[in-house]
């Protein structure tokens, strides 16, 4: 199975003969087989015909919309799991204090984890004494996270962790594009503009596989319920963080493959990708989600990994197992 992204703002989607076709001002720009598809992603205004809308939704197939600068909007979905027995497990677990606590802690462990070894990775090969205190801080927010009494002071070693990591982050960039701080709205910088896509991509996938299960994406545990926040989505977010898009935009930087000449400003302030350089990270990151390593004493992939976790956490969620984070190999 395959996303299909739509960059063309003004694109429209129609249905000819169980293909997708892709249509710029009435011409087929492109063809894939319905069969082929488990998620469509629409950027800026593109929107489908009723009649490919009907066919991807009978089918199960995903679509999400996203602005022209990433961040999701909203998604079209068919018929997902009716799981009442699950859904009413999910709002007993939120509703225990003790039982979040156990949910949340793995989550945000893994998170931690996974920013202490790529900073590890990163110091073996370009050592820097400046990095030592911040990777200190980031072992300090593990190890209180694993000891954390409560949901309160647990929240707290995230943004300690937070702070840690992205304090470090600036010096892992050694190409033309810099990094001070993070900021998200809107992201100011391109390298905030490519962290905050890469969150967005895997967020819109892991909404997808959590609410496929049954799951509500709403009704986190690390993350607080607020009208119209994925609490549950960001949730599974952080331990991917650092695996997808920390270390997708540290290749693009690092390597060069993105420099200043591919941002420009967006329309509601702050930057965004150009046309050509947004189907080049959509490119990279299809490739990185896509590539197999070794995990568990099996091949695996991120995006199959996107799916692991999911079920794996509606697994603790029903049957009160205890979670495991994933963590980067």
């Amino acid at each position: 199975m395959r996303s299909l992204y739509i960059t063309e703002p003004t694109a429209q989607l129609g249905l000819d003969h169980g293909r997708l076709q892709v249509r710029v001002e009435q011409t087929v720009r492109r063809e894939v087989p319905l069969r082929d598809l488990e998620r469509v992603v629409l950027f800026g205004y593109a929107s489908p015909t009723r009649a490919a809308l009907g066919a991807l939704l009978e089918q199960g197939t995903q679509l999400c919309l996203l602005s022209p600068q990433g961040r999701l909007i909203g998604r079209w979905v068919g018929l997902e799991a009716a799981d009442v027995e699950l859904r009413l497990a999910q709002y007993q677990a939120t509703l225990d204090p003790a039982r979040s606590l156990a949910l949340a802690r793995p989550l945000l462990v893994a998170k931690l984890r996974n920013s202490l070894r790529l900073l590890g990775r990163h110091l073996s090969d370009h050592p820097d004494p400046l990095l030592q205190p911040r990777r200190q801080r980031l072992r300090d927010a593990l190890r209180a996270a694993r000891q954390a009494p409560d949901l309160d002071r647990l929240r707290g070693q995230e943004g300690r962790g937070a702070a840690a990591w992205f304090a470090a982050f600036g010096r892992l960039c050694r190409g033309s594009l810099t990094f001070q701080r993070r900021r998200r709205h809107p992201p100011p910088d391109p390298v905030n503009a490519l962290l905050s896509l890469g969150y967005s991509l895997v967020s819109s996938e892991l909404t997808g596989a959590l609410a496929a299960l049954g799951l509500d994406p709403f009704l986190g545990f690390l993350h607080r319920p607020h009208r119209g926040r994925l609490s549950l989505a960001l949730d599974l977010l952080e331990e991917f963080r650092t695996p997808v898009a920390d270390r997708l935009t540290l290749h693009l930087v690092n390597h060069r493959r993105l420099g200043p000449r591919d941002f420009i400003p967006a329309p509601t302030g702050g930057v965004q990708l150009t046309a050509p350089a947004l189907k080049r990270y959509l490119q990279a990151y299809e490739e990185s989600v896509h590539r197999s390593f070794a995990y568990q004493g099996r091949r695996l992939t991120l995006r199959q990994a996107f799916h692991q976790q999911a079920n794996a956490l509606r697994h603790a969620i029903r049957d009160g197992a205890p979670y495991t984070g994933f963590t980067l190999p």
